[in-house]
Formats: structure tokens, C-alpha cells, sequence
């Protein structure tokens, strides 16, 4: 996610983080914004002839970007825009990844922030529909 298409590129790969232990409140401030991405529970498997098996799977991506100005507006904005990156990351690109997913959608994003802090985060679920032989990964 870096180049002129995002409007927060992020720094270095170090900021895509895919270790559900990590806490993004630990991270310096250098490092922003970065990216959680945990798989979840939610998704759902269907069954057809031929030991095909369609799998929904289900990806929870929280985003943490800190505004220098605690205002409303800039940090909802800094929230949106964290979305809207990961729109085009997700949907701009490779909508297969690679071959395995056949489709990829994307919901509705929820914006946090406190009071009085520059702190914003963004969760956005991220569902991948994929097509495969059960009984091998």
C-alpha cells in the first residue's frame, strides 16, 4: 500500500501486521499507519460433487492512524481515508490473489476516536470467496 494511489501510504511491510498478539497501540507513531488483519470465525464452507469446497472466508482489518490535530473532522477523515485505502488495495489490484480467491468483498467500515486524542482507528470486515479441493488447503 504505498504509491500516489493511497492517500496514507504506509511506511514499509513492517506496517501490515498479520499476528493477532499485536496490540497497534504499541506502535510507535513512526510506524503509522499500519494495518491488523485477523482472520475470524464468521465465514461459512459449502459442499459440492467432485470434493469441491466453496469457502467464504472472512478477514477483520483494523487500521490505526494518529492525526496531529484532535478535531472531529480531521479524524474522521483520517478514518475514511484508511478505508478508501483499503478499497483500493483490495479492489484495485489482483482480485483473484494470485488465483485462489474468486471474489472479494468489502464492508462497511467503523470509525473510532476518543476524546482529546489524535488516535483514530478504522475496522473493516474484508470477505474472500474461494474455490478449492476439501481435504487439502
Amino acid at each position: 500500500m504505498t504509491g500516489a494511489s493511497y492517500h496514507l501510504p504506509i511506511p514499509s511491510t513492517a506496517s501490515i501486521v498479520d499476528d493477532p498478539t499485536t496490540s497497534i497501540f504499541d506502535l510507535a507513531g513512526s510506524e503509522l499507519p499500519v494495518y491488523l488483519m485477523e482472520g475470524t470465525p464468521d465465514g461459512d464452507k459449502e459442499f459440492y460433487p467432485g470434493k469441491q469446497l466453496k469457502e467464504h472466508y472472512r478477514v477483520l482489518v483494523t487500521g490505526r492512524y494518529d492525526v496531529a490535530e484532535p478535531v472531529a473532522r480531521e479524524r474522521q477523515a483520517a478514518g475514511e481515508k484508511m478505508a478508501a485505502d483499503i478499497e483500493v488495495a483490495v479492489e484495485g489490484g489482483d482480485l483473484t490473489f494470485g488465483g485462489i480467491v474468486e471474489h472479494a468483498k468489502i464492508g462497511t467500515p467503523q470509525i473510532f476516536f476518543g476524546l482529546g486524542s489524535g488516535v483514530v482507528l478504522m475496522v473493516m470486515p474484508v470477505t474472500a470467496t474461494i474455490w478449492r479441493q476439501y481435504g487439502s488447503p
